[in-house]
């Protein structure tokens, strides 16, 4: 009985403890939520969230670009009868724009979710991940929420620079991303020591097997470097390691059974691979890529050379003087005002690509920037020793107080903090996230750079990664770090709704789009600027005689699959007819007449010219039975030429023009 008093004493004798002078007043003000921080960042996630959605909702009725967007759903379109091609994205993509009626814009709309969905599913399975490896966060549903939406509101550069309608790039970028997803989730599962269950392996290796499909070259990239992570960053038995692999490679297993049941699988790896030999002795071999590469990193560095060097300055001051905190809190600001000039600065061609350029830099500037100053933003609560903004340390108590029971904070399995072994599990998973957009943009003819913002969200993990590193301490750290998450957001939700709605790809911008074109069923319900809605009015009208029933056979040269699609034809050989590889094209028109019959039967082709056709070309179409001089000719625009395009029909297709009337207002015989 009398040790009651005993352990009940050290509370009587608190109030004895000498306070500060203005401490009474202080603590009778009403306190700031602990909470406050992180709903700020929920805020600013949530705002470039509706900044991307909404933009991307504008866009999906305005245009259509008639090269790459146009080969795209010319793929989808006739995804089940041709597979010559050098990506399976169509047998992804086409059941799906089928399903949807081949409604283009219906078609936009549902990779818009989709796209946000997996964006929000990543950034879910990153906070989880990160809160275990971050014991000074505050274990609320309000830091989940913050961290969530700010990854997934930076997933939005995405939307700045691909087509609108989803593309074999945006099939890839989504698999990188479920297969991430996955990956965080099994580590997860593995530090809290839950039961091994093989659904998240089997979803990391079915998401690599759909990425590959899209595009194989950055599938070899990315792959292993998942694998790596998900071997290296375990803190359980090796058997379970073993276990991930088997379950990832089942999941991929799945997919390919999937495909072998769904489609003419020996068919298709036998014009796919026809095709890749095609272009890797072509204009993709893998050397001249390469140079590619390296020559636009080096134009973006060369270009950007004052924000490099300060970059790099930055970087050493961090390394070498911690304790210089304000002086760097001013470089860092300098360095992101050049950052943000660098989109007004006339650089690079594109209005839009000055958004990429900044991105780039934005992501190591986070990172590097972070080493040195204290995160404030999704801090702990107070009374842990962190979130002052004083720059002053409380006294240190002998032991802390245990985390009381909230209806704010989450279940306990989502509270527990990574096993002191696995700390060094973020430094994989952080490298994880710096190579992912690399390894996602390879195997394209597009600079590696520019195509790695497309998976800017890894790169938003990658800075709120680094920048809950160590609890604030400081007002100037406080303010850059702010500043800093919300570029995270920002940059990225600038970029979507300039590229979706200033600058849309290869079309009128979404303000102009405002005319339907009727002639050409296939692009209903899209708006197009006044001057292209015009040509393609003209264009529909002339022929609509010949394109009553799908299906007719059209020979779009030059990157003109667009025009196939909205004369609802259908390609000979592949679908894109490259502008620089005539060979290519050829070899394709001639693979779609085996022993030289064509097959089109008493319906020969629609051809359609933006140039001269060369010795190559014409070789091709007689194998197929084609005598361009004998049988066909050429009916061009009166007045304005729409894009310098010509049309050559069969006589009998001229004829039928001629009878029905299409071509006599519109079009003159040659």
């Amino acid at each position: 009985m009398t040790a009651e008093p005993e352990r009940a004493e050290p509370e009587r004798a608190e109030p004895e403890r000498a306070e500060p002078e203005g401490a009474a007043d202080a603590s009778s003000r009403p306190a700031i939520s602990p909470d406050f921080p992180a709903l700020i960042g929920t805020l600013i996630g949530t705002a470039g969230l509706a900044i991307w959605a909404v933009s991307g909702w504008l866009n999906a009725s305005a245009g259509l670009d008639l090269t790459d967007e146009g080969f795209y759903l010319l793929s989808y379109r006739w995804w089940s009868t041709e597979y010559r091609n050098f990506t399976g994205a169509q047998f992804i993509y086409g059941p799906i724009f089928e399903s949807l009626g081949w409604n283009i814009g219906d078609f936009r709309r549902v990779g818009l979710v989709v796209a946000i969905a997996l964006h929000l599913a990543f950034g879910l399975a990153f906070a989880r991940w990160l809160r275990a490896h971050r014991p000074h966060l505050r274990r609320s549903r309000w830091t989940t929420a913050a961290i969530t939406t700010l990854v997934a509101a930076s997933g939005a550069m995405s939307a700045a620079w691909l087509p609108a309608s989803p593309s074999y790039n945006t099939l890839s970028l989504h698999g990188t991303i479920a297969a991430t997803t996955a990956l965080l989730v099994q580590l997860r599962r593995a530090e809290a020591s839950a039961r091994w269950l093989p659904v998240a392996p089997a979803m990391l290796g079915a998401a690599m097997m759909v990425a590959g499909l899209a595009k194989w070259p950055s599938t070899l990239l990315t792959a292993p470097v998942l694998l790596v992570v998900l071997v290296l960053a375990r803190s359980d038995r090796w058997w379970k390691r073993a276990l991930d692999v088997a379950a990832s490679a089942a999941g991929a297993a799945v997919v390919w059974g999937w495909l072998s049941a769904a489609i003419d699988l020996p068919r298709f790896l036998d014009e796919f691979g026809e095709v890749t030999t095609a272009i890797n002795r072509g204009t993709n071999d893998p050397l001249t890529l390469w140079r590619f590469y390296l020559n636009g990193i080096r134009y973006i560095a060369t270009t950007n050379s004052g924000l490099v060097i300060a970059f790099l300055g930055a970087c050493v001051l961090v390394g070498v003087a911690r304790w210089l905190r304000v002086p760097l809190a001013l470089i860092t600001v300098v360095i992101g005002a050049m950052a943000v000039r660098s989109l007004t600065d006339i650089i690079l061609p594109s209005f839009r690509a000055q958004f990429l350029v900044a991105a780039i830099g934005l992501p190591p500037l986070v990172y590097a920037a972070s080493t040195a100053f204290a995160r404030r933003w999704l801090a702990a609560a107070p009374g842990t020793g962190t979130g002052t903004g004083t720059g002053t340390k409380p006294e240190p108590e002998p032991e802390p107080e245990p985390e009381p029971e909230s209806t704010d904070l989450e279940p306990t399995g989502d509270q527990g903090v990574a096993p002191a072994g696995a700390r060094w599990h973020t430094w994989p998973v952080g490298l994880a996230l710096a190579a992912l957009p690399a390894t996602f943009a390879a195997g394209t003819g597009n600079a590696i750079l520019v195509l790695a913002s497309a998976a800017f969200a890894f790169w938003g993990a990658l800075g709120l990664l680094a920048l809950s590193a160590a609890p604030p301490d400081g007002v100037a750290q406080t303010a850059t770090s702010a500043a800093l998450v919300g570029a995270i957001a920002f940059v990225p939700a600038w970029a979507a709704a300039d590229g979706l709605l200033r600058h849309p790809y290869r079309v009128d911008p979404v303000e102009d789009s405002t005319v339907e074109v009727s002639s050409l069923p296939p692009l209903a319900g899209l708006r197009f600027g006044e001057d292209t809605a015009d040509g393609l009015q003209r264009f529909g009208e002339a022929l609509a005689p010949l394109v009553q029933e799908p299906g007719r056979r059209v020979l779009a040269y030059d990157e003109s699959a667009g025009l196939v699609l909205a004369l609802g034809g259908r390609s000979v050989g592949e679908p894109w007819y490259s502008f620089i590889d005539h060979r290519r094209t050829a070899d394709g028109i001639r693979s779609a007449c085996p022993d030289r019959r064509p097959p089109w039967g008493s319906r020969p082709p629609i051809l359609l010219l933006r140039r001269n056709l060369t010795t190559v070309d014409t070789a091709a179409l007689r194998y197929c039975g084609i005598d361009l001089w004998r049988d066909y000719v050429s009916l061009v625009p009166r007045g304005d030429d729409w894009d310098e395009l010509t049309v050559l029909v069969h006589r009998r297709d001229a004829d039928r023009l001629l009878d029905a009337g299409t071509i006599r207002s519109t079009y003159a015989a040659r």
